[in-house]
């Protein structure tokens, strides 16, 4: 059995029915999120309609309506490709700490609407 390697709570999230955008850019290509599964300042699992090998490089894309955006960069840690919505997790770049900050602040809207679930490092 494999040993946890999470570092920081993850915290659940409610984004259904937001018109805030949230994408993976890939070799100038954009790539919609089905569903953010989970996140904390170290990272985030999501669902997609595709894979990505573990260790690839991705950039997460965060825009709201009042035209805050913000991008981090981060590497595939793990990836189930069993349905036909990928579920995949990555982990921010660690000497990018501020802007991974920035960037759970901007969502914790989201998390502050959960039911208060916690998904344990």
């Amino acid at each position: 059995m494999e040993t946890e390697k999470r570092k920081h709570a993850r915290s659940g999230l409610q984004m259904e029915q937001q018109s805030s955008q949230l994408y993976i850019s890939k070799d100038q290509e954009t790539i919609n999120i089905t569903n953010v599964r989970d996140v904390s300042i170290s990272g985030v699992g999501l669902e997609m309609s595709c894979a990505f090998p573990v260790g690839e490089k991705l950039s997460l894309t965060y825009k709201d309506d009042d035209g805050f955006l913000i991008n981090i960069n981060g590497t595939v840690a793990w990836c189930d490709s069993e349905t036909d919505n990928h579920a995949l997790g990555i982990e921010f770049e660690k000497q990018t700490g501020q802007d991974n900050s920035l960037f759970f602040l901007a969502i914790r809207k989201y998390i502050d609407d959960f039911d208060g679930t916690y998904f344990d490092a």
